[in-house]
Formats: structure tokens, sequence, C-alpha cells
């Protein structure tokens, strides 16, 4: 459904001229047969592991911090299990660096190949001939020729700023309604 209602949200042309949603499957399905309809999977799977590796990376670095911590308290006799706030805001920041700089090539190439694909749209439009886009792979490979591996990561400082400071305000709310919730079932 996700090429369906994304073929039908770039269709140009005026209301009368857009076909409904079965009307498009069934064009999808014509033109380009049912891998039609998984054409940009493997960027959806891709995106798809950001949130995860962001999760995965949180609590990690919140395991071994609080588990140091609990050692250093038993020899003082009193432990503290949660993450403080500042504590959660950072590690929250950490994890989605960690993530976004995993991520991020295949997210550039997406958006060169997108890019590729609507001037390839628009050339064809002007009666050129339209070329056959790149794959996600050869586009990073053609990052890496023309640009060596630093260009993989051309543009990842507003991404880094944004995605950080909502992760980490999201991963510290997150943290402080797990310890209130965890003292209301435990009261």
């Amino acid at each position: 459904m996700e090429r369906v209602s994304k073929t039908m949200q770039t269709a140009k042309g005026d209301a009368r001229e857009r076909a409904g949603s079965v009307a498009t499957a069934a064009c999808i399905y014509r033109s380009q047969g049912v891998g039609g309809f998984y054409r940009g999977l493997a960027a959806y799977v891709v995106l798809c592991l950001k949130p995860a590796i962001q999760y995965a990376v949180f609590e990690q670095l919140k395991r071994s911090l609080l588990g140091r911590r609990r050692q250093a308290a038993e020899a003082q006799g009193a432990a503290k299990t949660a993450l403080s706030a500042a504590e959660a805001f950072l590690l929250g920041a950490l994890a989605r660096a960690v993530s976004t700089l995993v991520v991020y090539p295949y997210i550039r190439a997406k958006v060169l190949a997108q890019a590729q694909t609507k001037a390839s749209s628009n050339l064809e439009e002007a009666g050129g001939a339209a070329k056959t886009p790149p794959s996600i792979s050869e586009t990073l490979g053609g990052i890496v020729a023309d640009e060596g591996p630093v260009g993989l990561y051309r543009g990842v400082q507003p991404e880094l700023a944004r995605g950080m400071l909502s992760s980490a305000v999201m991963l510290m709310v997150k943290e402080r309604i797990h310890e209130v919730s965890r003292a209301v079932v435990l009261a």
C-alpha cells in the first residue's frame, strides 16, 4: 500500500485525471508486475533500523552506567537504580548520534537517487530520453568514487542536531514515565 499511496500523492494532473487506489494498484501491476509493489522496500527496511539501533545503544549505555553505579554504591551501601533526567538526555542524544551515523550514508544515497529519478522524469516530460536511475548501492559507490568516504556524510550535521535533540527529550521523558509508573506499581 505504501507504493500505491506514494504514487497517488505524486501524481500529476487535476483531480479528474488522478486514479483511485484500485486503479493505481492496477497500473503499477500492469507496468511493473508484482515487483513494482515492493520497489523501495529495501529503503524502508534500512530506515526502520535507525530507531532499533537507537534504542539498543541507549539501553546498552544505560545498563553499563547503572551497572557501574550499582557496583560502586554496593561498597557504600546504597544504590541508585535510575538515570537522572540529565543522564537520560545525554544518553538519548548519544544513542541517536550513533544510529544516525550508521544509517546516514543510506539516507543520503536515497535522497540523491530520488533527485536523479525526478531529473530523469523531468527530462522525459521535456521530450528527452529518460535514463534509468541508479540503485542505492550504485549511488553509494558513486559517492565514494567522486567524494571519498567522507562524502557519505555530507549534510549530516543538521540531521544530527535535529535528531539528537528530539531523541534526547523523548528518551528523557520515557525514563521518567518508566520510573513513575514503576513506583506506582510497586507502591
